[in-house]
C-alpha cells in the first residue's frame, strides 16, 4: 500500500529532523595551515530550533534562516557574507547569543588567552557585533540577493560609523512581480562611505555594485592600510587578467 505524504506534513518531518543539527562545521586550523599574515575569519549561524521558533509557518523564511554567515578579515579590510539570512535571524546571530554557533580563526596575532580549539568547538569567539562595531566592514555581501525583504537595519546601527566602505548585491533574476525588488539602502550614502570602482573605461565612485546584466565583479584585499580594490566586467575572463 502506497500513503503519499501531504506537504505539510513532510515540511514538518524535515523540522524536526533539524531541531538538534549539530553540522560538523569548523573553520581551519591555524596550527595545520599555511601561514597568512593577519588574516582571521569566522562562521555563524543559528541553531535551526531557534530558527524554527523565529519562522514557525513561513517555510521559505525558515530555509533562509538557516544560512551560514562567513566573516574574514585581511589587515584593515573586510568582509561579511550572510547567505540568504533573514533580518530576524540575522539580528540574533550578530549578537552571538546563546542559540548562536561560532567558529573562529587566527592565522596571525591572535589575542592574548584565546583558546586553541576556537576553529572547532563553540566558545570564545568574538561575536560579529564586537568584530563589526570596534573595526567596522569594507565588504557587505547583501543578504538575499540584496532585496528589499531581506535588508536589516540592526546590521547598519552595529557597524562602526553606521556605514560599509561597499556593498555587493549579488542580484537575482527577476521573472515575475513576486520575486521582490533590491533594497534602495544599498545604494545610498546613509549605508555606505562609497568606493572608486574599475569598470574598465575608468573608475567612478560606487556605494554599491551589482551582478545585474550579467556583470563579474572582483574584490582584492591587499592587507594594508589601502582600500580594497573593486573591479566590475561584463566578461568574467576579463577579470583573470588583472593583477592587482
Amino acid at each position: 500500500m502506497v500513503r503519499w505524504v501531504g506537504s505539510y506534513e513532510l515540511i514538518e518531518k524535515y523540522r524536526k529532523s533539524y531541531e538538534t543539527r549539530n553540522p560538523p562545521l569548523l573553520t581551519i586550523s591555524a596550527l595545520s595551515a599555511i601561514y597568512a599574515d593577519n588574516v582571521e575569519y569566522g562562521i555563524y549561524y543559528l541553531v535551526p530550533a531557534r530558527v524554527s521558533e523565529i519562522h514557525p509557518k513561513d517555510n521559505q523564511l525558515y530555509g533562509n534562516g538557516l544560512s551560514l554567515a562567513l566573516y574574514l578579515r585581511h589587515g584593515n579590510q573586510s568582509i561579511l557574507i550572510p547567505g540568504d539570512i533573514t533580518p530576524d535571524v540575522f539580528a540574533e546571530v550578530i549578537e552571538g547569543g546563546k542559540y548562536v554557533q561560532k567558529r573562529y580563526t587566527y592565522f596571525d596575532k591572535k589575542p592574548a588567552g584565546t583558546p586553541e580549539n576556537l576553529h572547532k568547538e563553540n566558545g570564545g569567539q568574538p561575536t560579529l557585533q564586537s568584530l563589526l562595531s570596534e573595526r567596522g566592514l569594507s565588504i557587505l555581501v547583501a543578504p538575499h540577493h540584496g532585496l528589499e525583504s531581506c535588508f536589516c537595519p540592526y546590521l547598519f546601527e552595529v557597524i562602526k560609523d553606521k556605514k560599509t566602505r561597499l556593498n555587493v548585491i549579488s542580484e537575482k533574476r527577476h521573472r515575475s512581480d513576486g520575486d521582490g525588488q533590491v533594497a534602495a539602502q544599498y545604494q545610498s550614502s546613509d549605508y555606505a562611505f562609497g568606493l572608486q570602482v574599475d569598470s574598465g573605461n575608468g573608475s567612478e565612485d560606487h556605494y554599491s555594485v551589482s551582478t545585474r546584466n550579467g556583470q563579474h565583479i572582483l574584490v582584492v584585499f591587499k592587507g594594508t592600510n589601502a582600500l580594497p580594490s573593486v573591479y566590475l566586467r561584463a566578461d568574467a575572463e576579463d577579470l583573470l587578467d588583472i593583477v592587482p
